[in-house]
């Protein structure tokens, strides 16, 4: 597991669908990060999924978190892959911003 500490760039809408093996729900955090190399802004999305879904309800933009994570790869159609960055625990670091 990885952990990362960023701010809440955007929340976005909550995904449903129906797949072989059931329902779903899934929702996209992006996420502003410090790279230490260059101090330069990073964006990263995280996926929220199953029962964390509902974590991410209270997010507003500016909070601190602190992100557990799970990278997960697939294939599709054997010819392209993808990333996802599943999120294991999450705790707001800091009040909301009240910037918006």
């Amino acid at each position: 597991m990885n952990t990362i500490i960023g701010t809440v760039y955007k929340v976005l809408p909550l995904e449903m669908g129906r797949s072989e093996h059931g329902d779903w729900q899934r929702r996209t955090v992006i996420i502003a990060t410090i790279a230490e190399y260059s101090g330069a802004q990073r964006l990263m999305a995280m996926q929220f999924t199953g029962d964390r879904v509902m974590m991410c309800e209270g997010f507003r933009y500016g909070q601190t978190l602190q992100i557990t994570f799970v990278p997960e790869s697939r294939t599709f159609n054997g010819e392209k892959w993808y990333t996802n960055l599943r999120v294991v625990r999450c705790d707001i670091l800091q009040p909301q911003n009240t910037r918006q």
